[in-house]
């Protein structure tokens, strides 16, 4: 017995998963006494685990696992459907799963049979679908093509014959040595192993030195890695790898949101002028990690000094939108001269006439959606931006506007665009890639545009419907009104109202006479600047008129979700979320 230990411990070096590590000794322990089992399991579930998970990690935790589902208590069953669901996330190659999944996945499908808490059986679902999704990229052998040690010899003496037109592949000597060769670099292949010094000093140059000379054994040894790598890795890879232009990013980093592990040890590939759609689902930290980029959090991406990074928002906030036009953008663009300001403001359409939606000596806040876009594209480019990172910037916009900012971003061939945004239409007709959000915690480049990307993941289409499995509520039934008898009666208007922005000169809207009941479902719609959210403004009593009457039902209560739904925040930063509820 003892021997069988010091030999599982011996064993158990080989996993050097930092999450899975400090376990070991609790794993060892568990095997040989089943009483520790439920312990053990409490312990790994309230892990983050956020290494890639590979063979050896899953050899030294799933038989405890399986254990675990054999416990009574539904609680220990569910902590083992999270942990495997997990786990099972961050297994980048499906091969090192392939020999668990037999025993896995039926047992937790046992369990969201068995279990008789519906939220525990919840969790055990979500555990097999992602086991399910490992399993069918197992069948489809979707992630690399194996290739067989006669299939490394063709390419191998093609590559040889291509590099070296002298070389004696006639030679019954000559060909021995490739096909040993070939099947080295078979089982290199097959294990995802492209490390180029091995390649060169193990597998490949030892056995061509007796034929030909150290470069052309080197030269051959270079392109034979490439052509394996080429064919063994997915598709999207090789595209990505083989695609000509300038490198403005390529880096590998993680990203976590408090307690939660967003992405894991990924890779972002960026070229100078591409446009980039980032596509996951909603919560998977996309604008998270726009913003990372923008304040300079991600591991290895290029300092500001090196390559220009430009958030491109609309949500001004703060004294800034208390500044007219070009004071604004003198504030952010310093190097820039006020005559530059002025000629590139007036080629975004910005005007001297104060009578216009986008008078230039107006205040930030006076300006629509719109035209706040339009003010911030003009900024990125006086800031000469390399990259531009664009967070929903169609929100607001109206038709013509979109069309402007599609050819605007379009004709921006030296610049690269991030694009996060719900609008299908838009990133189809801008987008040259798309970066997805894999399950694994990965980033992976697809390129071409969103219904390309669509066709090769097809669930991705889900995106952009209108449902969402991971977010659902309903709102409460309100209170009667005094004296509403009718869903048809009026609980709010306003009559002849006219607003006109501080620092304007002619009002925003003028005259406007509306009302609304309980049956009312309206439409506020026209081109940006006309004054839509003005009127809802005035609507819910965030701005008066300086003409006209507002009247509203003294019982009713209107949530109002703004255009920017946070442009209060500022003044609540050192309260509780509950507190600022309480307050709105």
């Amino acid at each position: 017995k003892k021997a069988a230990v010091k030999a599982m411990q011996q064993a158990c070096d080989s996993v050097d998963n930092r999450d899975i590590k400090p376990f070991v000794p609790a794993l060892i322990s568990a095997t040989q006494n089943p009483d520790e089992v439920a312990e053990t399991v409490h312990k790994l579930s309230s892990t983050v685990f956020v290494q890639s998970v590979d063979s050896p990690a899953l050899s030294i935790t799933i038989p405890i696992l399986l254990r675990g589902c054999q416990e009574k208590k539904t609680e220990i069953k569910r902590k083992v459907a999270v942990i495997v669901d997990n786990m099972s996330k961050l297994i980048d190659d499906s091969r090192e799963a392939k020999p668990f999944l037999p025993e896995l996945l039926p047992e937790i499908k046992r369990l969201e049979k068995e279990m008789s808490d519906p939220e525990a059986r919840t969790v055990a679902a979500k555990a097999i679908k992602t086991l399910q999704k490992i399993q069918d990229q197992i069948d489809s052998d979707s992630a690399t093509k194996s290739m067989s040690p006669d299939v490394v010899l063709a390419a191998c003496l093609e590559v040889v014959s291509a590099t070296m037109p002298s070389a004696p592949v006639t030679d019954p000597t000559f060909t021995a040595y490739l096909e040993y060769i070939a099947s080295v670099c078979s089982g290199m292949v097959n294990d995802l192993f492209f490390d180029e010094f091995e390649w060169k000093f193990v597998a490949v140059c030892p056995y061509l030195a007796p034929f030909m000379s150290e470069e052309d054994a080197v030269n051959i040894c270079k392109n034979l890695l490439a052509r394996c790598y080429r064919d063994a890795m997915p598709k999207e890879h090789a595209e990505d790898e083989d695609e000509d232009g300038e490198d403005l990013c390529n880096c590998e980093f993680s990203l976590g949101y408090g307690a939660k592990i967003l992405l894991n040890n990924t890779r972002l590939h960026l070229k100078r002028g591409k446009r980039y759609g980032i596509c996951g689902y909603n919560g998977c930290g996309k604008s998270t990690l726009m913003r990372a980029i923008a304040n300079g959090q991600v591991d290895g991406f290029p300092p500001k000094e090196i390559v220009k990074t430009v958030f491109v928002e609309h949500d001004i906030q703060g004294d800034l939108g208390e500044l007219n036009l070009v004071d604004y953008v003198q504030a952010l663009c310093p190097d820039n001269s006020r005559d530059e300001i002025m000629q590139k403001l007036d080629e975004f359409g910005f005007k001297e006439d104060p009578k216009s939606p986008a008078f230039i000596g107006a205040k930030i806040s006076g300006l629509s959606g719109g035209w706040k876009m339009k003010l911030a594209l003009c900024r990125a480019i006086l800031m000469n931006a390399d990259i531009m990172l664009l967070d929903e910037p169609t929100n607001h916009l109206d038709v013509k506007n979109v069309a402007w900012l599609e050819n605007f971003l379009c004709s921006q061939k030296d610049k690269t665009s991030l694009i996060i945004t719900h609008d299908s239409g838009f990133l189809d007709r801008v987008v040259t890639h798309i970066i997805h959000y894999e399950d694994n915690r990965k980033l992976k480049n697809y390129k071409g545009n969103l219904s390309a990307f669509v066709k090769r993941v097809p669930r991705a289409k889900t995106y952009y419907e209108l449902s969402d499995e991971n977010l659902s509520f309903t709102f409460p039934e309100p209170g009667l009104l005094d004296g509403i008898k009718s869903k048809g009666k009026a609980i709010i208007k306003m009559e002849n109202c006219t607003f006109t922005y501080p620092g304007k000169e002619h009002p925003t809207v003028r005259n406007v006479t509306l009302q609304a009941s309980l049956s009312s479902r309206v439409a506020v719609i026209g081109p940006n600047g006309a004054g839509k959210s003005t009127i809802i403004k005035i609507f819910c009593n965030e701005s008066k008129p300086q003409t006209g009457i507002v009247w509203r039902h003294q019982n009713m209560r209107i949530a109002y979700v703004a255009q920017h739904a946070f442009h209060h925040i500022e003044a609540h930063l050192d309260e509780t979320p509950n507190e600022y509820i309480q307050w709105r």
